[in-house]
Protein backbone atom coordinates (compact mmCIF):
# COMPACT_ATOMS: atom_id res chain seq x y z
CA UNK A 1 0.00 0.00 0.00
CA UNK A 2 2.66 2.22 0.29
CA UNK A 3 4.64 1.24 -2.80
CA UNK A 4 0.75 2.28 -4.47
CA UNK A 5 0.47 5.38 -2.48
CA UNK A 6 4.26 6.66 -3.64
CA UNK A 7 3.09 6.02 -6.81
CA UNK A 8 0.00 8.40 -7.02
CA UNK A 9 1.40 10.97 -5.05
CA UNK A 10 4.14 10.63 -7.77
CA UNK A 11 1.56 10.68 -10.79
CA UNK A 12 -0.17 13.65 -9.46
CA UNK A 13 1.97 15.96 -7.24
CA UNK A 14 5.44 14.03 -7.78
CA UNK A 15 6.17 18.33 -8.96
CA UNK A 16 5.79 18.52 -4.87
CA UNK A 17 8.07 16.33 -3.09
CA UNK A 18 5.40 14.99 -1.62
CA UNK A 19 6.23 12.17 1.12
CA UNK A 20 4.23 9.25 2.26
CA UNK A 21 4.67 7.50 6.01
CA UNK A 22 2.20 5.26 7.84
CA UNK A 23 2.13 6.07 11.48
CA UNK A 24 1.37 3.64 14.25
CA UNK A 25 -1.92 4.34 15.49
CA UNK A 26 -4.76 2.82 15.27
CA UNK A 27 -6.98 5.58 14.35
CA UNK A 28 -9.24 5.89 11.60
CA UNK A 29 -7.30 8.86 10.05
CA UNK A 30 -5.24 10.57 7.47
CA UNK A 31 -3.75 13.33 7.33
CA UNK A 32 -1.64 15.98 5.06
CA UNK A 33 1.09 17.53 7.08
CA UNK A 34 1.94 20.97 5.79
CA UNK A 35 5.96 21.27 5.94
CA UNK A 36 8.77 21.27 3.87
CA UNK A 37 8.58 19.48 1.86
CA UNK A 38 4.93 18.59 2.83
CA UNK A 39 3.67 14.73 3.75
CA UNK A 40 0.93 12.75 3.77
CA UNK A 41 0.53 10.43 6.73
CA UNK A 42 -2.19 7.20 6.59
CA UNK A 43 -2.61 5.42 10.60
CA UNK A 44 -2.59 1.67 10.63
CA UNK A 45 -5.86 1.79 11.84
CA UNK A 46 -6.96 3.10 8.69
CA UNK A 47 -4.93 0.76 6.55
CA UNK A 48 -5.97 -2.22 8.64
CA UNK A 49 -9.60 -1.30 8.34
CA UNK A 50 -9.77 -1.15 4.87
CA UNK A 51 -7.74 -4.38 4.34
CA UNK A 52 -10.56 -5.53 6.71
CA UNK A 53 -13.46 -4.54 4.60
CA UNK A 54 -11.74 -5.21 1.20
CA UNK A 55 -11.77 -8.75 2.47
CA UNK A 56 -15.65 -9.01 4.16
CA UNK A 57 -16.51 -7.71 0.89
CA UNK A 58 -14.47 -10.40 -0.99
CA UNK A 59 -15.20 -13.08 1.01
CA UNK A 60 -18.91 -12.59 0.82
CA UNK A 61 -18.61 -13.34 -2.92
CA UNK A 62 -19.87 -9.87 -4.07
CA UNK A 63 -18.05 -9.58 -7.14
CA UNK A 64 -19.56 -12.90 -8.78
CA UNK A 65 -17.61 -12.48 -11.90
CA UNK A 66 -14.25 -13.41 -10.16
CA UNK A 67 -12.68 -16.33 -9.77
CA UNK A 68 -15.28 -19.06 -7.99
CA UNK A 69 -16.93 -17.33 -5.10
CA UNK A 70 -20.18 -18.57 -3.14
CA UNK A 71 -22.29 -15.95 -2.47
CA UNK A 72 -24.53 -15.84 0.82
CA UNK A 73 -26.38 -12.93 2.57
CA UNK A 74 -28.02 -13.36 5.95
CA UNK A 75 -28.29 -10.55 7.34
CA UNK A 76 -27.90 -9.79 11.17
CA UNK A 77 -29.91 -6.65 13.13
CA UNK A 78 -27.08 -6.24 15.12
CA UNK A 79 -24.86 -5.36 11.88
CA UNK A 80 -27.14 -2.55 10.91
CA UNK A 81 -27.45 -0.24 13.99
CA UNK A 82 -23.45 -0.11 14.45
CA UNK A 83 -21.10 1.68 12.19
CA UNK A 84 -18.74 0.33 9.58
CA UNK A 85 -15.89 0.79 11.45
CA UNK A 86 -17.24 -0.56 14.88
CA UNK A 87 -18.69 -3.68 13.02
CA UNK A 88 -15.43 -4.08 11.66
CA UNK A 89 -13.86 -4.39 14.82
CA UNK A 90 -15.13 -8.52 14.59
CA UNK A 91 -13.76 -9.02 11.52
CA UNK A 92 -9.92 -9.65 11.82
CA UNK A 93 -7.77 -9.09 8.65
CA UNK A 94 -4.96 -11.77 8.54
CA UNK A 95 -3.73 -13.48 4.89
CA UNK A 96 -4.73 -16.77 6.34
CA UNK A 97 -6.51 -19.57 5.06
CA UNK A 98 -8.81 -19.10 8.44
CA UNK A 99 -9.23 -15.62 7.11
CA UNK A 100 -9.21 -15.23 3.74
CA UNK A 101 -10.99 -18.42 2.34
CA UNK A 102 -10.15 -17.60 -1.24
CA UNK A 103 -6.91 -16.35 -0.72
CA UNK A 104 -5.98 -19.43 -3.49
CA UNK A 105 -8.07 -17.93 -5.76
CA UNK A 106 -5.83 -15.72 -8.04
CA UNK A 107 -8.86 -13.80 -9.67
CA UNK A 108 -9.99 -13.12 -6.18
CA UNK A 109 -7.01 -12.11 -4.89
CA UNK A 110 -7.39 -9.35 -7.61
CA UNK A 111 -10.09 -7.97 -7.15
CA UNK A 112 -9.63 -7.62 -3.36
CA UNK A 113 -5.81 -6.10 -4.16
CA UNK A 114 -7.62 -3.55 -6.49
CA UNK A 115 -10.78 -2.73 -4.28
CA UNK A 116 -8.20 -1.90 -1.40
CA UNK A 117 -5.84 0.10 -3.95
CA UNK A 118 -9.19 1.82 -5.01
CA UNK A 119 -10.12 2.85 -1.38
CA UNK A 120 -6.60 3.69 -0.61
CA UNK A 121 -6.15 5.98 -3.51
CA UNK A 122 -8.70 8.06 -2.64
CA UNK A 123 -7.95 9.05 0.66
CA UNK A 124 -4.61 9.90 -0.31
CA UNK A 125 -5.74 11.53 -3.50
CA UNK A 126 -7.75 13.67 -1.24
CA UNK A 127 -5.01 14.08 0.82
CA UNK A 128 -2.82 15.58 -1.76
CA UNK A 129 -6.06 17.40 -3.03
CA UNK A 130 -5.45 19.72 0.54
CA UNK A 131 -2.04 19.96 -0.43
CA UNK A 132 -2.07 20.98 -3.89
CA UNK A 133 -5.13 23.48 -2.94
CA UNK A 134 -2.82 24.99 -0.39
CA UNK A 135 -5.34 24.06 2.15
CA UNK A 136 -2.58 25.16 4.79
CA UNK A 137 -3.45 28.36 5.29
CA UNK A 138 -5.87 29.59 7.62
CA UNK A 139 -7.58 31.93 5.61
CA UNK A 140 -5.97 33.17 2.01
CA UNK A 141 -2.69 34.72 2.60
CA UNK A 142 -2.48 33.64 5.92
CA UNK A 143 0.20 31.46 8.14
CA UNK A 144 0.16 27.74 7.08
CA UNK A 145 -1.69 25.39 9.55
CA UNK A 146 0.12 21.74 10.28
CA UNK A 147 -2.58 19.90 9.52
CA UNK A 148 -6.28 18.90 8.02
CA UNK A 149 -6.85 15.63 9.71
CA UNK A 150 -9.62 13.43 8.28
CA UNK A 151 -12.32 13.23 11.27
CA UNK A 152 -11.99 16.50 13.52
CA UNK A 153 -13.80 18.05 16.87
CA UNK A 154 -16.00 19.60 16.80
CA UNK A 155 -15.55 23.57 17.27
CA UNK A 156 -16.98 26.43 19.27
CA UNK A 157 -19.84 28.51 18.27
CA UNK A 158 -17.68 31.25 18.11
CA UNK A 159 -15.52 30.24 15.49
CA UNK A 160 -18.71 29.49 12.89
CA UNK A 161 -16.69 30.99 10.00
CA UNK A 162 -13.51 28.72 11.00
CA UNK A 163 -15.79 25.76 10.29
CA UNK A 164 -17.12 26.61 7.03
CA UNK A 165 -13.67 27.06 6.13
CA UNK A 166 -12.77 23.56 6.73
CA UNK A 167 -15.61 21.99 5.75
CA UNK A 168 -15.09 24.05 2.37
CA UNK A 169 -11.56 22.52 2.37
CA UNK A 170 -12.95 19.20 2.71
CA UNK A 171 -15.03 19.45 -0.31
CA UNK A 172 -12.64 20.87 -2.20
CA UNK A 173 -10.37 18.13 -1.48
CA UNK A 174 -12.74 15.40 -2.43
CA UNK A 175 -13.56 16.54 -5.10
CA UNK A 176 -10.10 16.57 -6.04
CA UNK A 177 -9.83 12.97 -5.10
CA UNK A 178 -12.54 11.71 -7.75
CA UNK A 179 -12.12 13.66 -10.54
CA UNK A 180 -8.22 12.23 -10.47
CA UNK A 181 -9.25 9.21 -9.18
CA UNK A 182 -10.98 8.54 -12.58
CA UNK A 183 -8.63 10.07 -14.25
CA UNK A 184 -5.80 7.82 -12.99
CA UNK A 185 -7.89 5.14 -14.12
CA UNK A 186 -8.35 6.21 -17.97
CA UNK A 187 -4.80 6.35 -17.66
CA UNK A 188 -4.36 2.70 -16.56
CA UNK A 189 -7.32 0.62 -17.98
CA UNK A 190 -7.93 3.04 -21.24
CA UNK A 191 -5.32 1.38 -23.68
CA UNK A 192 -4.93 -1.54 -25.81
CA UNK A 193 -1.32 -2.72 -24.25
CA UNK A 194 -2.75 -4.20 -20.83
CA UNK A 195 -0.52 -6.36 -18.58
CA UNK A 196 -2.89 -9.46 -17.75
CA UNK A 197 -3.99 -8.18 -14.15
CA UNK A 198 -5.18 -4.83 -15.96
CA UNK A 199 -6.48 -6.89 -18.94
CA UNK A 200 -8.71 -8.67 -16.28
CA UNK A 201 -9.94 -5.88 -14.37
CA UNK A 202 -10.76 -4.50 -17.94
CA UNK A 203 -12.80 -7.03 -19.01
CA UNK A 204 -14.83 -8.38 -16.00
CA UNK A 205 -14.83 -4.90 -14.38
CA UNK A 206 -13.58 -1.03 -15.62
CA UNK A 207 -13.43 -1.62 -19.25
CA UNK A 208 -15.55 1.37 -19.78
CA UNK A 209 -15.47 4.89 -19.04
CA UNK A 210 -18.66 4.84 -17.42
CA UNK A 211 -18.02 1.45 -15.65
CA UNK A 212 -15.01 3.42 -14.29
CA UNK A 213 -16.90 6.05 -12.95
CA UNK A 214 -19.51 3.52 -11.81
CA UNK A 215 -16.30 1.97 -9.70
CA UNK A 216 -14.97 5.68 -8.50
CA UNK A 217 -18.60 6.23 -7.11
CA UNK A 218 -18.48 2.72 -5.36
CA UNK A 219 -15.35 3.30 -3.58
CA UNK A 220 -15.71 6.84 -2.51
CA UNK A 221 -19.15 5.58 -1.02
CA UNK A 222 -17.26 2.54 0.78
CA UNK A 223 -14.55 5.42 2.08
CA UNK A 224 -17.20 7.35 3.82
CA UNK A 225 -19.33 4.28 5.21
CA UNK A 226 -15.91 3.63 6.89
CA UNK A 227 -15.17 6.87 8.23
CA UNK A 228 -18.94 7.57 9.63
CA UNK A 229 -19.14 7.46 13.28
CA UNK A 230 -23.01 8.09 13.33
CA UNK A 231 -22.44 10.53 16.30
CA UNK A 232 -23.64 13.81 14.92
CA UNK A 233 -26.55 16.12 15.07
CA UNK A 234 -27.17 19.43 12.75
CA UNK A 235 -25.70 21.13 15.40
CA UNK A 236 -22.65 19.71 15.43
CA UNK A 237 -22.29 19.14 11.86
CA UNK A 238 -22.35 23.26 11.48
CA UNK A 239 -19.47 23.07 13.65
CA UNK A 240 -17.52 20.13 13.13
CA UNK A 241 -14.08 20.51 11.25
CA UNK A 242 -15.55 17.88 8.78
CA UNK A 243 -18.95 17.63 7.31
CA UNK A 244 -20.94 14.50 8.10
CA UNK A 245 -20.01 11.28 6.25
CA UNK A 246 -23.69 11.29 4.30
CA UNK A 247 -22.93 15.13 3.62
CA UNK A 248 -20.17 14.66 1.91
CA UNK A 249 -21.05 11.69 -0.53
CA UNK A 250 -24.31 13.95 -1.64
CA UNK A 251 -21.42 16.82 -2.41
CA UNK A 252 -19.46 14.72 -4.05
CA UNK A 253 -22.18 12.99 -6.89
CA UNK A 254 -23.17 16.97 -7.02
CA UNK A 255 -19.84 17.50 -8.52
CA UNK A 256 -19.95 14.63 -10.34
CA UNK A 257 -23.16 15.92 -12.22
CA UNK A 258 -20.67 18.62 -13.49
CA UNK A 259 -18.27 16.03 -14.60
CA UNK A 260 -16.71 17.18 -18.34
CA UNK A 261 -15.40 13.95 -19.93
CA UNK A 262 -15.11 13.46 -23.22
CA UNK A 263 -16.32 9.94 -23.63
CA UNK A 264 -19.04 9.96 -20.98
CA UNK A 265 -21.84 11.94 -22.70
CA UNK A 266 -23.98 13.40 -19.76
CA UNK A 267 -26.98 11.14 -20.04
CA UNK A 268 -24.86 8.34 -18.53
CA UNK A 269 -22.91 10.54 -15.91
CA UNK A 270 -26.84 11.34 -14.45
CA UNK A 271 -27.86 7.52 -14.70
CA UNK A 272 -24.49 6.26 -12.47
CA UNK A 273 -24.43 9.41 -10.10
CA UNK A 274 -28.82 8.29 -9.58
CA UNK A 275 -28.04 4.59 -8.50
CA UNK A 276 -24.80 5.28 -7.04
CA UNK A 277 -25.85 5.29 -3.39
CA UNK A 278 -28.26 2.04 -4.15
CA UNK A 279 -25.17 0.20 -5.65
CA UNK A 280 -22.70 1.02 -2.86
CA UNK A 281 -25.80 0.12 -0.23
CA UNK A 282 -25.88 -3.29 -1.92
CA UNK A 283 -22.44 -3.90 -2.41
CA UNK A 284 -21.87 -3.03 1.73
CA UNK A 285 -25.07 -4.51 3.28
CA UNK A 286 -24.72 -7.68 1.75
CA UNK A 287 -21.17 -7.58 2.23
CA UNK A 288 -21.79 -6.68 6.00
CA UNK A 289 -24.38 -8.99 6.37
CA UNK A 290 -27.05 -5.80 7.37
CA UNK A 291 -30.35 -5.01 6.04
CA UNK A 292 -30.33 -2.43 3.78
CA UNK A 293 -29.61 1.12 4.55
CA UNK A 294 -31.20 3.12 0.91
CA UNK A 295 -31.61 6.35 3.53
CA UNK A 296 -27.87 6.87 4.80
CA UNK A 297 -27.86 10.08 2.52
CA UNK A 298 -31.39 11.28 3.37
CA UNK A 299 -30.41 12.22 6.86
CA UNK A 300 -28.79 14.91 5.20
CA UNK A 301 -31.85 16.30 3.07
CA UNK A 302 -33.56 18.14 5.62
CA UNK A 303 -33.97 22.14 4.83
CA UNK A 304 -31.22 23.33 7.53
CA UNK A 305 -28.41 21.21 5.81
CA UNK A 306 -29.34 23.40 2.77
CA UNK A 307 -27.73 26.53 4.69
CA UNK A 308 -24.67 24.40 5.19
CA UNK A 309 -24.27 23.84 1.95
CA UNK A 310 -25.19 26.97 0.05
CA UNK A 311 -22.33 28.38 2.72
CA UNK A 312 -19.95 26.12 2.14
CA UNK A 313 -20.42 26.62 -1.72
CA UNK A 314 -20.24 30.41 -1.19
CA UNK A 315 -16.91 29.69 0.46
CA UNK A 316 -15.35 26.63 -1.83
CA UNK A 317 -13.89 28.83 -5.09
CA UNK A 318 -11.12 30.20 -2.08
CA UNK A 319 -10.11 26.45 -1.74
CA UNK A 320 -9.66 25.23 -5.20
CA UNK A 321 -7.01 26.95 -6.55
CA UNK A 322 -4.00 24.92 -7.22
CA UNK A 323 -0.87 25.50 -5.75
CA UNK A 324 1.18 24.02 -8.56
CA UNK A 325 -0.07 26.22 -11.39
Amino acid sequence: MEIEARQVIAKTAGSLGIDFAFTESTEIQAAAIFSSPPRIAMTFGLADAMCRLANVLVTAGIFVSFGDPKPSWSPNLQNSVVSVEDQLRDEPFRWHPEYTPWMNDGERQIIFAYLLVSMSRFVVLHEIGHILYAHGRRALGSPARLTAIIDGQATDETERQAAIISQAKEIAADGFAFNTHLRLQDQELGTADLDPMRRLLAEKLNGTPRLRLRWTLLCSYLVFQLLDRRKWSFETARLATHPPAPFRVKCLYAAALDLKHSDLPESEIVEEVATARTLGSAVLDVGLKRFPNLFWIDQVRDEAFDTIFMELYAELHNWTIRDDQ
